[in-house]
């Protein structure tokens, strides 16, 4: 008797420890995450894009996100990974930017944190040649600004080659926004830079008047702290020749409590 007890101790030991073993196993698999069909190598042929990510334990955190496309048979062509390939809630959407009739993949993922800041990529596989369209750390890094406060509740703002420029009433701010950056008389306390960050979020978005897909980029614009944002660039981008232009560029602000 001593014996069996002994014996299905020992059998529920490495029992536990096979289970144990495939649960770490499977916290290291890659999952899909989701899947999509389009006409993305060419007008005449559906595709299948495939999301997969290896997901960590709790939340929606995935890492080692890559793309797979395969042809409507599913037979693999190519496997897509982006530079940046962490993140929470990582999505794919199929957009058709221009008259081709060929769609592009659209990827993004949060980066968690309060700033609201994302990981964004539009890849093209047409006649199976991969180009990266849009990236958002390269964006950010050819669309600088700065900017300043000024004396009389104010500041301006303008890109880093001075082609585009700003000027920002903020005489509606509440005391204690303009208490920290001027005086009783307006005047500037001390010299106070505004930051504009790099690429904070990007928004595919159809427009009905032509047809396609645009993207709306956008870059938060901060003075003293994260905590008061001001506002946003906003960059409207299109489709020519292959290649994304910014159309139309904005400065948006959130609303002051002056009363008009």
């Amino acid at each position: 008797m001593k014996k069996f007890i002994a014996a299905a101790l020992a059998a529920l030991a490495v029992f536990g420890m096979m289970t144990a073993r495939e649960k770490e196993a499977r916290a290291f698999e890659i999952t899909t995450i989701k899947e999509v069909c389009g006409n993305v190598v060419s007008a005449d042929a559906l595709s299948k894009i495939t999301l997969k990510g290896q997901k960590e334990s709790g939340g929606g955190y995935y890492t080692n996100i890559r793309i797979e496309i395969a042809d409507e048979n599913g037979s693999p062509l190519t496997v897509i990974k982006p530079p940046v390939d962490g993140g929470y809630n990582p999505d794919v959407i199929l957009c058709r930017f221009d008259d081709s009739g060929v769609s592009r993949i659209f990827l993004s993922a949060d980066s968690g944190g309060s700033g609201g800041f994302g990981y964004y990529y539009v890849y093209s596989y047409q006649d199976k040649n991969l180009d990266v369209l849009f990236d958002f750390e390269k964006f950010g890094n050819e669309n600088k600004f700065c900017g300043r406060f000024l004396d009389g509740y104010s500041a301006e703002l303008r890109s880093a080659d001075g082609s585009e420029n700003w000027r920002i009433d903020l005489g509606g701010k509440p005391y204690e926004y303009k208490y920290m950056i001027w005086n009783g008389e307006g005047k500037l306390r001390r010299p106070t830079p505004l930051d504009v960050s790099g690429v904070n979020s990007v928004f595919p978005y159809y427009n009905g008047t032509d047809g396609k897909c645009w993207l709306e980029v956008t870059q938060n614009v901060t003075g003293v702290a994260q905590a008061y944002s001001l506002g946003y660039v906003s960059s409207r981008l299109v489709m020519e020749d292959g290649a994304f232009r910014i159309f139309m560029r904005a400065l948006a602000l959130y609303p002051d409590e002056r009363n008009f």
